[in-house]
């Protein structure tokens, strides 16, 4: 456990400043004489704050992994029809005449691809979940910051809040 450089308290694992200290130090940075600092439209909190550019990335990364994983469904899905297809028009010795055999070949493949499809799907959707948590829970961020790093409109959280 790190401990807290301002007021000795535990920080917590690789933290050098404890929750209190952190916040503090944020008001102080804010409210300092001269600091007329305004973010600009291009300066979003995914600019200024490295925790929202780091769950941005692993967002990404399970958009990827959805993505990869639908593409691997499709893959099967025409490649079994595709096996199916050369091998009924062909003569080779699995061309049974009845079709059977072809389309036991081209089932197995497009199931074959299917399940990896739904597994790599799941291992994004996993991710994605987790990440969720993750965000949510995080003392490091602001809920603007949350919804970016969500990929949510940050003015969603306001206009929730003055709905209820």
């Amino acid at each position: 456990m790190g401990k807290c450089q301002r007021c000795g308290k535990d920080a917590g694992f690789m933290y050098s400043m404890c929750n209190q200290c952190i916040e503090q130090s944020r008001l102080e940075i804010q409210n300092s004489p001269g600091n007329d600092f305004t973010p600009t439209a291009s300066q979003t909190p995914q600019t200024r704050n490295p925790a929202v550019r780091r769950y941005v990335d692993a967002y990404r990364v399970a958009a990827v992994l959805v993505t990869i994983g639908d593409a691997l469904k499709w893959i099967g899905g025409v490649g079994g029809f595709l096996i199916f297809l050369v091998l009924s028009k062909s003569s080779s010795p699995f061309n049974s005449g009845s079709g059977g055999l072809e389309l036991v070949m081209g089932g197995s493949f497009a199931a074959f691809f299917f399940v990896l499809g739904v597994l790599v799907s799941a291992q994004g959707q996993v991710l994605r979940a987790t990440l969720d948590t993750a965000v949510s829970a995080s003392r490091f961020l602001t809920d603007e910051e949350r919804a970016v790093a969500m990929g949510l409109p940050p003015t969603l959280n306001a206009s929730s809040a003055s709905a209820s």
